[in-house]
Parts: C-alpha cells; sequence; structure tokens
C-alpha cells in the first residue's frame, strides 16, 4: 500500500511541476488514468466510466486523505501484531504443562509401538498416570450412587492438575516413605514458582486446586485422592512381577493405600476386591 501511495505522490508532484509524463506515450496529467488506478487499488472506491475528473486541489485533498488513514491502519496493524505476539507467547506457556509427558513413575509401561514396530519396556509418565486418573474417576462418577451429588468438574479438575507440582520434584514411589514426606514440604514451596510458568489463566487454577487436593478436606479432593491411589493399583495388575520387587507385600498394600479408601464404603469394597485378586494369583 505505501508503494502505491507513493506512486500517487509522485504522479502529483509531476503534475504540480511539469502537468504532463510519457505515461501512455506523452500524456497531460489532468488526462492521464494513472492516480485514478492508484487510488482504487488504495482505497477501492468504485470509479464510473462518467466521473467528474478531478483538479490537482482536488487530487491533493484526496491524497491527504490517504496519508491519514494508511498511517492510522499502520498504527492499527502494529497493535494488532503485538498483542497477537503477547497472546501467541501466553499461550505457548501452556508447553510447561506438556512437560508431564517427561516426568517418569515407578509402574512399568509395556507396549508396542505399531508405529515404529518396537517393542518398548519403560515407566509410565505422570501424564499417562493423569489420563488413566480422569478415566477412573468417571467411571466412578457414572456408575456409583454415593458420589451423585460430587461437583464433577471439580473433580476432574482435581485429578488433571493433582500430580503439576512433579514437574519440578519429580515422582518418588508410594515405598520410599520418608522421600515422600521430604518432597510434600518441597511441593508446597515450589507450587508458586511452578504457578508462574503457567498462561495466566490457569495459574489461579493451578494454586487453588492444589491446594484444596493438598488439604484433603472437601469430598472431591477425598475423592481424587482414593482415585490417584486407585490407580495405581489397577495399573499395576498389568505387572505381576512388580509386586514383590517393589515391596508391595500385602500389609504394605493395605498400609499404603488403604487410608484413602477408608472414608467411602465404595472405595473400600473395590479395594477389598483388588486385594482378594492379588492374593489368588500370588502378586502378593
Amino acid at each position: 500500500m505505501n508503494t502505491i501511495r507513493k506512486e500517487l505522490e509522485h504522479c502529483l508532484d509531476i503534475w504540480e511541476n511539469k502537468w504532463w509524463c510519457t505515461f501512455w506515450w506523452w500524456t497531460e496529467c489532468n488526462q492521464c488514468a494513472a492516480p485514478y488506478l492508484s487510488l482504487k487499488m488504495l482505497t477501492w472506491e468504485v470509479l464510473h466510466w462518467n466521473m467528474e475528473r478531478l483538479s490537482l486541489d482536488d487530487w491533493k485533498i484526496k491524497l491527504m486523505n490517504i496519508i491519514e488513514f494508511t498511517e492510522n491502519k499502520d498504527r492499527e496493524d502494529a497493535v494488532i501484531l503485538s498483542l497477537s505476539n503477547e497472546k501467541y507467547s501466553v499461550f505457548l506457556k501452556i508447553l510447561e504443562m506438556y512437560k508431564l509427558k517427561h516426568i517418569a513413575r515407578n509402574c512399568s509401561n509395556f507396549y508396542q509401538d505399531s508405529k515404529e514396530d518396537i517393542n518398548y519396556k519403560r515407566k509410565e509418565t505422570v501424564a499417562e498416570h493423569v489420563c488413566s486418573s480422569l478415566k477412573l474417576g468417571d467411571y466412578f462418577l457414572l456408575n456409583e450412587e454415593e458420589f451423585i451429588e460430587l461437583d464433577k468438574l471439580k473433580v476432574l479438575e482435581l485429578l488433571m492438575y493433582h500430580d503439576d507440582i512433579e514437574i519440578l520434584t519429580q515422582d518418588i514411589c508410594i515405598s520410599q516413605r520418608e522421600k515422600r514426606e521430604m518432597k510434600s514440604i518441597e511441593e508446597e514451596l515450589l507450587i508458586p514458582e511452578l504457578a508462574k510458568r503457567y498462561p495466566n489463566i490457569q495459574k489461579d487454577k493451578l494454586l487453588a486446586l492444589d491446594e484444596e487436593y493438598r488439604r484433603n478436606s472437601t469430598e472431591e479432593s477425598k475423592f481424587a485422592h482414593a482415585v490417584d491411589k486407585m490407580d495405581a493399583l489397577i495399573h499395576e495388575l498389568q505387572y505381576p512381577a512388580d509386586w514383590k520387587l517393589k515391596w508391595f507385600t500385602e500389609e504394605n498394600v493395605i498400609k499404603w493405600f488403604q487410608p484413602a479408601f477408608e472414608y467411602s464404603p465404595t472405595f473400600m469394597k473395590y479395594f477389598q476386591l483388588i486385594l482378594e485378586f492379588l492374593r489368588e494369583n500370588d502378586y502378593i
């Protein structure tokens, strides 16, 4: 647009100082089509074949209006670009949450990659644990009458964010009791630091949900804690060899997991069923 405007300015400068140019052989400026073509490209103004020809003074007024318009438009575009870049950089903070995909837990995760045709034997990631916890939580919410009055959105949000702090602290196996106590203290200290890295709109949500989950005083937070522990048990049913290697004896399983279930008859019922399965199949 600036190039076309300069072309129009050049035309009017020639008109004022010379009144003719060699556009289309030899043309008087007041008969030339070039200014009208420039005007059309700059403003998309409808130009009819029978419109009155403009004088040099008319063109000077047109040019002043065009300059004012284009300068305002350039400023608007610059502001929009600045806002767009700022919004985009804030949006990209979401990648901080994606780091959960790279945080390993102590649970096994063996699978066949059909894309690369490779058999993987690795650890489950925190992101995978969160995903399966959401599915498991949804199962209990839909199937068990005890939980019918829970705030379902709050439950799912608690599960979604409950292990985000492990981006900074990493995961500690439930069998490492002393380290887990120290981890809990470290998490409370570091959660504000993690929140700073999140998009503003999710910063406050992370802090509020983390506090509710940590205090474990609402029905929704108790449910989320129970699902977190239940998910680990169900996941490891796929890997019988892991249990004794990780000190998952019957005594320890009851000591480490049962406290999260005791508030709920439903969760205790499922826990007892899992214990029976573990005994009968020589897991513990």
